[in-house]
């Protein structure tokens, strides 16, 4: 079969990269197989494109990036110099000249995989591939932290957080917004990891927990669960070490009121801040359904928020030992919610159920506390944490280390990872498609995730997610959610 009509027949069969439809799939040689690169749009300016490199035949991948440049090996004799004039090549170093290895460029308008699928096939050619950057890593033991409060961080070895860290530790690029009662912005395991905040409550960009509130400890809790600086040699190591972290104060004591435009501003801050993922161990009060307003405002930050590719938004299902409604917050299109689960991989005897109950994650009881006596327990570390609001954080590192190696997924396809290499828990019934009422699809497993995400389990890139019209927050019927007396409606921490 002649290389055009190889190329024409691999156009034909390859599967798509379930990405958006933006993605480009270019056949490239590679030592005289033929490969693919799928590759989303180049974007602005001079910026590497994201692509997966894909194996049809095996259906594994990687991540990856490419620049404008190829690597071109020519044939022994060729003068690589005038073939570059012939071809508008800019020549832009030698790699090994010795067996005509050099590294090239071609127009203005074009980045690697543009130039190297333009090769294939041109006299004096052998080989034509994009530069691809793949990710590496060191065939070492996996990163252990110093932190002396790590050992009794159990719950980050059932998660199996090291295997995940062996892939990634996190990256500054991605910022997890934490939605909470606030943060202690001075916690010395904290505080270089903070970028700026808000507080919906008093209007200003102060995300500072109550001095002497009961239970104001809780927002930072969650913070140090996701991002505690990690491996400093002080208190506890959080899931993404990399990560970087923003408070959102948006509730307030126990019983008060909250105004549903604070909820709104909350995901507007999300969205304006172009946070990558959003962390909600919050829900209302009252079993209720969510008033539509709110439902577009976490459905546009979860489709729309990151550059178009949507923000992970994870919220904790809740304590009540209850199953959830379908028109409920943890119901809204796109949210990953998440249940908790003790030390035997059982649900919790609080966890709220129900098919809104994406997947489980352990209960972080030792994290980060207020500073000194003002929170939970003496001191900078609480031991005493708990609930699914321990659950959500964990996961939503989870969330950051995956978008830190494969920052060119979408929310949806994060979700996917995340809910596809989660484990079936030995006491779940699962139904046709694999979801529990109590588990969800099971418990979070961040190394699986993690493998998934780098294409080292062999398993194709994640689909796409089911499409957002209609459902329970769409048609005529979404109009009875927008309840007025909902205006001052009070939250409860998943604690």
């Amino acid at each position: 079969m002649s290389p055009t009509a190889s190329l024409l027949l691999l156009l034909a069969t390859a599967p798509t990269l379930p990405v958006g439809d933006d993605v480009v799939v270019t056949p490239v040689r590679d030592g005289g197989l033929w490969r693919e690169v799928h590759r989303r749009d180049r974007g602005r300016d001079d910026a590497p494109a994201s692509v997966r490199y894909v194996d049809p035949a095996t259906g594994r991948s990687a991540a990856a990036t490419v620049d404008r440049s190829a690597i071109v090996q020519v044939d022994a004799g060729v003068d690589v110099h005038a073939l570059a004039v012939r071809h508008g090549l800019e020549l832009r170093r030698p790699l090994m000249p010795s067996i005509g290895l050099w590294l090239v460029s071609g127009t203005a308008d074009e980045d690697g995989v543009d130039v190297a699928a333009r090769l294939v096939g041109v006299a004096g050619v052998r080989e034509a591939f994009p530069n691809l950057a793949l990710q590496h890593r060191v065939q070492d033991t996996p990163f252990v932290p110093d932190d002396p409060r790590y050992p009794s961080q159990f719950f980050l070895d059932e998660l199996r957080i090291e295997g995940a860290w062996a892939y990634s530790i996190g990256s500054a690029d991605v910022r997890v917004a934490v939605v909470d009662n606030g943060c202690d912005l001075t916690h010395l395991d904290l505080a270089a990891k903070f970028d700026p905040g808000h507080d919906v409550l008093t209007d200003d960009e102060d995300p500072s927990f109550v001095p002497g509130a009961q239970g104001n400890e809780h927002g930072t809790a969650c913070a140090g669960l996701i991002g505690a600086i990690t491996d400093n040699g002080r208190d506890v190591a959080g899931a993404c070490p990399e990560c970087r972290v923003s408070c959102t104060r948006m509730l307030g004591a126990a019983s008060e009121p909250v105004p549903l435009d604070a909820d709104v501003r909350a995901f507007e801050h999300a969205l304006q801040d172009d946070v990558d993922i959003v962390s909600n161990s919050w829900g209302f009060v009252e079993a209720i359904p969510v008033p539509r307003v709110l439902a577009e405002a976490i459905v546009n930050v979860q489709q729309n928020g990151r550059g178009g590719r949507g923000a992970v938004v994870v919220f904790a299902s809740g304590n009540d030992s209850r199953e959830i409604g379908d028109d409920e917050l943890l119901a809204v299109p796109g949210v990953l919610g998440v249940g908790a689960t003790n030390n035997l991989g059982e649900l919790t005897q609080f966890s709220n159920r129900g098919r809104s109950v994406d997947v489980t994650a352990p209960t972080g009881t030792v994290t980060t506390d207020i500073s000194g006596a003002d929170g939970g327990a003496d001191g900078d570390v609480t031991f005493q944490f708990g609930g699914t609001s321990s659950a959500c954080p964990l996961v939503a590192g989870v969330a950051g280390l995956i978008l830190a190696a494969a920052p060119e997924f979408t929310a949806d396809e994060v979700n996917a990872i995340i809910e596809e290499t989660a484990e079936q828990a030995a006491f779940a019934r699962p139904d046709e498609d694999g979801h529990d009422l109590e588990y969800g699809f099971g418990l979070v497993r961040a190394d699986l995730a993690l493998a998934r995400a780098v294409g080292d389990d062999g398993a194709p890139p994640p689909g796409e997610e089911p499409t957002l019209a209609g459902g329970c927050f769409g048609g005529d019927a979404a109009g009875a959610l927008l309840l007025a007396p909902l205006a001052g409606l009070r939250r409860r921490r998943r604690r």
